[in-house]
């Protein structure tokens, strides 16, 4: 059985597919633009699971491991939208899920469109003093409501946190990507499904992905982020990582 690809003019659970399916970061989704009732959306399509709709090949035993893989994935999904339900609203600095549905073998999500300056890491350490505190300020409360409704992002990073020019003239920041998080002390059992960017990890986050067996999926919890956060802190106001001697260790949670 073909699935076709979606393209440019077509529905979706209602929303119309403004321009072709761009493959994201790491080739794991693609994204575009939608609209639904005037309003434009971006929406996201996952690679992977696929769900094992009638005709599709495969044997009983393997038709039922996806299925399994899938409810697994969709329970996840729901669960971290249901957890954020009203803890964000349209405009705010924390870009949650406003929909997540399956449309034949795929999945998809859907979140607010945002107009983002095109900023680099580099560019918020040349702002004045003032301007970077507002930033920092808004990741950090950001952080704060994901945290306090028990959930790690556990992909922190410059890349999921967009920044846009306010009408003052100011800048602000928009945290997306929640794709890989999971609940403080419930990661998942198995380290090779924790994605994230190596730069970032935090110490027992490291050890956790190294299988080292002194460090188990219920040690990691929201504190991870922080890590990731102070180091992300110090790009934005330095415009560089902490220094640590890299021909040792590769990354800052090793040399930590």
């Amino acid at each position: 059985m073909r699935i076709r690809p979606m393209k440019k003019g077509q529905v979706i659970n209602g929303y119309r597919i403004l321009q072709d399916f761009s493959t994201a970061r790491g080739g794991l989704s693609k994204w575009t633009f939608a609209e639904k009732a005037g309003k434009e959306y971006f929406i996201k399509e996952f690679l992977s699971p696929t769900y094992p709709v009638d005709g599709a090949p495969g044997s009983a035993k393997t038709r039922s491991e996806r299925q399994r893989q899938c409810e697994v994935f969709e329970s996840h999904h729901k669960h971290l939208k249901n957890a954020l339900a009203g803890k964000s609203s349209e405009g705010g600095n924390l870009i949650v899920t406003r929909d997540f549905f399956r449309w034949g073998t795929k999945y998809y999500k859907v979140t607010e469109k945002i107009d983002v300056a095109s900023f680099r890491v580099t560019d918020v350490a040349g702002l004045p003093r003032e301007k970077q505190v507002l930033v920092l300020r808004t990741v950090a409360h950001s952080l704060q409501i994901l945290h306090n409704a028990g959930i790690v992002h556990g992909d922190l990073k410059p890349d999921n946190i967009l920044i846009k020019t306010t009408v003052t003239g100011d800048y602000t920041t928009k945290l997306i990507d929640f794709d890989n998080s999971y609940f403080s002390g419930r990661a998942p059992e198995i380290a090779d499904e924790v994605v994230g960017d190596a730069v970032y990890y935090s110490p027992e986050l490291g050890l956790f992905i190294s299988e080292d067996s002194s460090v188990g999926p219920s040690d990691l919890e929201c504190k991870s982020d922080i890590f990731a956060l102070g180091l992300i802190f110090h790009q934005y106001l330095t415009g560089s990582l902490p220094k640590f001697d890299q021909k040792k260790r590769r990354y800052p949670y090793v040399a930590v």
